[in-house]
């Protein structure tokens, strides 16, 4: 029942000590001897884990990490300096290779590279242990259609949404009621018309979402996105320049990563089955990192999304991970509570006046070094899915005095004034008010589920999720 797994998701939620009880790593090859942790100036508190199941976690996480990302940029790059100097027998393959991937290959836009490497479960479930993370299904999701997926918030590089999105390395839990019988459905639809959910409150809500749950999976074997959305094919939208290094960008490809150009979008959701995951705040959204306070996101303005959902007739799906912007410890200029400001936070904005650049500062931690690094902390992210919200109807692409549809939603070309913030033609009203119902249906999905029993780092927030511009 939602007790017992609120109470297993509550073991596997370690904190940022790496020593534990020993009961507690029972069976996971714990060894209170092996144990090192201590104090060391300048540098914080030096650990090398408390179990091997911790160490497995700690080195998975590794490869989610700016630890790995940044330093394989660099050395991807010395190796095509020194295959193409070495002799022609090595330069010959890497100047066909970098022809190929830079000006042949088309995988980032057309999504036609197969994800493998998710299907290296054993290394993603320890990855996503280390926080851990969990997938929330809300609503069930139709495989032959296309959808957008909408993350929010986008932390400081989306930990929770390349975890839960991009591998199948989640633990997961579904608030939706199997199929039930032809019999059971005529029962069930005649109790659900004698309530009106639009005007519950927000405890009834809650609290009927948790006595609806009865298909609850926590174990190895029912991971991942694919296992509570089976046929749908998704994929993680990322920046273009995670595809401009050689070698690294078959590691982005291989786990289902595409460009962020328009392309992809009517490129992919072409397809039947479909998913786009779309960090929707950007590096904007970064900036506005609030640990343990208000979710702030960038959102009014992010209407892109919006236009290429509704231009491949597909469905809008909002979803919020929980705990994304408490992974690091984020420094801002302004006075904390105890009106001192940080020197990092004072050199940010010394930066953000002389250059005009800002720049996020941020602290996590390394593979041994727990008060130093920009791997992320120990912290649980609970990644809810919300239901779908489907494109525009035929009546919306009918002119006055014709029955029939006159165009397909490919020719839906919004026009928008920007400074003023409004719609200047029809199709920029269809965007309109299609983005205002993914916003509301955003707010709703943080609402009803923010103070759920399973939703830990949701309980931990001070304030509400905000819409900043």
């Amino acid at each position: 029942d939602i007790h017992n797994f609120t109470k297993h998701i509550t073991c596997i939620t370690m904190t940022n000590d790496d020593t534990v009880d020993s009961k507690a790593n029972e069976g996971k090859g714990s060894d209170p001897r092996a144990s090192i942790a201590f104090d060391a100036p300048l540098i914080g508190n030096v650990s090398v884990g408390s179990s091997w199941e911790r160490r497995r976690q700690t080195m998975a996480m590794f490869t989610c990490s700016l630890y790995f990302i940044m330093p394989m940029v660099l050395f991807c790059w010395t190796m095509v300096v020194i295959l193409m100097t070495a002799s022609r027998w090595t330069a010959a393959p890497v100047a066909c290779y970098i022809s190929y991937a830079f000006l042949i290959d088309k995988a980032p836009l057309t999504g036609h590279r197969r994800p493998w490497l998710r299907y290296f479960r054993t290394w993603w479930n320890h990855a996503c242990d280390y926080l851990p993370i969990l997938l929330v299904k809300t609503a069930d999701l139709d495989p032959t259609k296309k959808y957008v997926l909408g993350y929010h918030p986008h932390g400081i590089i989306s930990v929770g949404c390349f975890c839960a999105f991009a591998t199948d390395g989640a633990r997961t839990l579904s608030l939706v009621k199997e199929q039930p019988t032809k019999q059971a459905v005529t029962v069930a639809s005649s109790k659900e018309n004698k309530s009106n959910t639009a005007t519950k409150k927000k405890n009834d809500a809650a609290a009927i979402t948790e006595e609806s749950c009865n298909t609850i999976k926590s174990n190895d074997d029912n991971r991942g996105f694919s296992t509570l959305f089976p046929g749908i094919d998704r994929r993680v939208i990322t920046l273009p320049q995670n595809f401009t290094t050689p070698f690294l960008r078959e590691y982005f490809l291989s786990l289902g990563g595409l460009n962020s150009a328009k392309e992809t979008f009517r490129s992919v959701l072409a397809r039947d089955g479909t998913a786009l995951v779309v960090v929707v705040g950007g590096a904007a959204e970064s900036m506005l990192v609030r640990n343990n306070r208000s979710i702030d996101l960038v959102l009014e303005s992010r209407k892109g999304f919006v236009r290429e959902a509704i231009r491949a007739n597909a469905c809008l799906v909002p979803v919020i991970g929980f705990g994304e912007s408490d992974l690091y410890k984020v420094y801002h200029p302004e006075e904390d509570e105890n009106g001192n400001i940080h020197w990092i936070g004072r050199l940010q904005d010394s930066v953000k006046r002389a250059t005009g650049i800002a720049m996020p500062l941020f602290q996590g931690r390394s593979i041994f070094l727990k008060d130093v690094g920009v791997m992320p902390q120990r912290t649980p992210v609970c990644v809810v899915v919300g239901a779908p919200i489907e494109p525009p109807p035929a009546s919306y692409w009918k002119v006055k005095g014709n029955d029939q549809p006159s165009r397909s939603t490919t020719s839906f070309a919004p026009l928008v004034d920007r400074k003023a913030d409004k719609p200047l033609n029809k199709d920029g009203e269809i965007l309109y008010e299609w983005h205002a119902k993914y916003m509301q249906a955003l707010k709703e999905l943080h609402h009803t589920h923010e103070d759920a029993k399973w939703n830990v780092p949701g309980q931990k927030r001070r304030s509400s999720l905000t819409i900043v511009r």
